[in-house]
């Protein structure tokens, strides 16, 4: 067995599993108790099903109290390969009661990453659980793309997302994405 097959097959397990952390400590928020409108991530197969490289990433959910934003914030550490656009993180606000789809958000950029460059795109799938997890929604996923000049690099970011119904209807469809990112080489 030569190297670079060992090295892609190790990467490939590093991944498959990365990808199962990919979504798991996502805050799911309501709007407040008697609101049937909730926040969400998508479950890794979403990503992985997408052609864009799911990087080896681990998503946490950083304390409320520390969070500007009432939907809270979460960060985004682990790896990416240069040159190559990796799924960071993706949400979608739908009904809980109904399961009906309501919004993909948008996401803005609040710090430009120095290695690379934010992008946004839409996925269709599926909720990681829940009621409605069999039902597709379109997720806003935010995209990062490395760009450095010399690998191994480190780059960090910051990315909002948020509905058309924040805050009115939704008080917490609005939350914060930062980026703690190591770029490999390709």
């Amino acid at each position: 067995m030569s190297t670079r097959w060992n090295t892609g097959i190790m990467r490939l397990l590093i991944v498959g599993c990365a990808v199962g952390l990919f979504f798991v400590a996502a805050p799911a928020t309501r709007a407040d108790d008697d609101s049937d409108i909730a926040i969400d991530t998508a479950d890794s197969s979403t990503i992985l099903n997408s052609g864009m490289d799911p990087g080896v990433l681990e998503t946490t959910v950083d304390d409320k109290s520390k969070c500007k934003d009432a939907g809270g914030c979460v960060t985004v550490k682990g790896s990416v390969k240069n040159d190559t656009p990796t799924a960071i993180y993706a949400l979608v606000e739908y009904n809980t009661k109904t399961c009906a789809f309501i919004a993909s958000g948008t996401w803005k950029q609040v710090e430009a990453p120095k290695e690379g460059k934010l992008s946004t795109t839409t996925e269709k799938g599926h909720l990681k659980s829940g009621k409605c997890k069999t039902t597709e929604y379109e997720f806003g996923v935010l995209v990062y793309t490395a760009d450095a000049k010399k690998t191994p690099a480190k780059d960090t970011f910051e990315a909002v997302w948020t509905t058309p119904d924040f805050p009115k209807s939704c008080p917490k469809c609005q939350i914060e994405v930062k980026g703690e990112i190591t770029i490999e080489a390709k």
